[in-house]
């Protein structure tokens, strides 16, 4: 997995192979939740296509980049949205779409394309996260939209209706 950091955003990628996508999922779902422990609350996309990725010469062009930056911006809520370009090809790998790519209708800010599909992070998440998310909605007013989604998203992938989808 290859990756940079540019101003607030961390660029995260993999050639496409099966096993890498595979990898660079568990990977993201990881960074959340460490990111999560040490008080930095990511939202993210992932988006798939191709894209020129030259580390050396810091060169990073393509749609998937694009799409990937508009529907991080139009999410409202801790996670990761899933780029309908990513939820066609997790459902192309020959093992089948990893179990943590759950459908979701993620919470965007209004007038926002709609995003179907999430990274299920919370796998990994501390047992306590629910309860942190509510006392920050308590704490900082201005997000509690945001982690009251959050928190939402949580008990969605936890409830037994919700794996059986």
């Amino acid at each position: 997995m290859s990756n940079t950091i540019f101003s607030d955003t961390i660029l995260l990628w993999v050639p496409d192979d099966d096993g890498l996508i595979y990898s660079f999922t568990i990977a993201c779902e990881k960074l959340v939740c460490e990111a999560f422990d040490q008080k930095w609350y990511l939202r993210g996309a992932i988006a798939f296509g191709p894209a020129v990725m030259d580390l050396e010469k810091r060169i990073f062009i393509g749609l998937p980049l694009v799409e990937a930056h508009l529907a991080e911006i139009s999410q409202e809520w801790i996670g990761v949205g899933i780029h309908n370009t990513a939820r066609e090809r997790y459902r192309s790998m020959k093992a089948g779409a990893p179990t943590d790519i759950v459908p979701y209708q993620v919470p965007v800010k209004e007038k926002k394309i709609p995003i179907q599909a999430a990274l299920n992070w919370a796998i990994f998440a501390d047992s306590n996260v629910k309860s942190q998310l509510r006392h920050l909605a308590i704490e900082a007013p201005a997000h509690k939209e945001k982690y009251n989604n959050t928190v939402k998203f949580i008990e969605a992938c936890a409830s037994e209706s919700f794996a059986n989808k």
